[in-house]
């Protein structure tokens, strides 16, 4: 596992709030077990699988590939932990329906 000091996304959208945009808190405290969430190490954004969650601790494998590993160290796969005022974006799973 990785362990990087990650950009806090909350902190950068309090500084610019007309240009950053970052996910409420209520968006943030939705995110489980499965939820994609972008996250940034330097200048490159990418996302990640969600796989464990301790309070707002989360552990994740990053879900695509990477141009600047050689900034950063990390690359397809990698497990990352990071915090939940890291995270730029969510895409949390879908419920799905039983039945047709």
């Amino acid at each position: 596992m990785v362990k990087l000091e990650f950009v806090d996304a909350q902190e950068m959208h309090k500084l610019h709030p007309k240009t950053f945009l970052a996910p409420t808190i209520r968006e943030l405290r939705s995110v489980k077990v499965g939820s994609f969430v972008k996250i940034c190490a330097g200048r490159e954004r990418f996302w990640v699988i969600v796989y464990e969650i301790n309070g707002d601790n989360l552990r994740g494998v990053i879900n695509n590939e990477l141009l600047c590993t050689k900034e950063h160290g990390l690359g397809f796969e990698s497990v990352v932990h990071f915090e939940l005022k890291n995270v730029y974006q969510t895409l949390l799973p879908i419920k799905q329906k039983r039945g047709c």
